[in-house]
């Protein structure tokens, strides 16, 4: 058997709908297709490193309680207000991180990535 790339998976399977899926959209789909049983840790770690990287974005429009994901190729679709560009920061350090990862890889900088990081310093420093 076949060991399936789950977050390569995913993305092709958010290139076919512009609409995205929720996580629990995505297990069906999977399950159906025969190709994995995945459980909602796999799917939501997948499309948490999807976002991470910029492949997809989510809207602010839930589903079944569930926010959609899009693949970035419908980013147009979706008014600013209604797009999730950039995952929700867990901690005071990831901010940072991604600015350094950023910009030791030379990748484009998010507008935000700057000023994340500075008031994650300013929280650290109690400025």
């Amino acid at each position: 058997m076949t060991k399936i790339d789950v977050p390569t998976r995913i993305l092709e399977l958010l290139a076919t709908e512009e609409d995205g899926y929720t996580w629990k959209e995505l297990q069906l789909v999977l399950r159906d297709s025969c190709e994995i049983r995945a459980h909602h840790g796999t799917i939501s770690g997948a499309l948490s490193h999807l976002h991470k990287s910029l492949e997809v974005f989510s809207i602010k429009v839930k589903r079944d309680n569930c926010k959609p994901y899009v693949h970035a190729m419908y980013r147009s679709k979706y008014d600013e207000k209604h797009r999730i560009d950039y995952p929700a920061r867990k901690n005071k350090w990831e901010s940072m991180s991604d600015l350094l990862y950023f910009v030791m890889t030379e990748d484009k900088i998010p507008p935000d990535a700057w000023e994340n990081a500075l008031n994650s310093y300013r929280k650290m420093k109690n400025v």
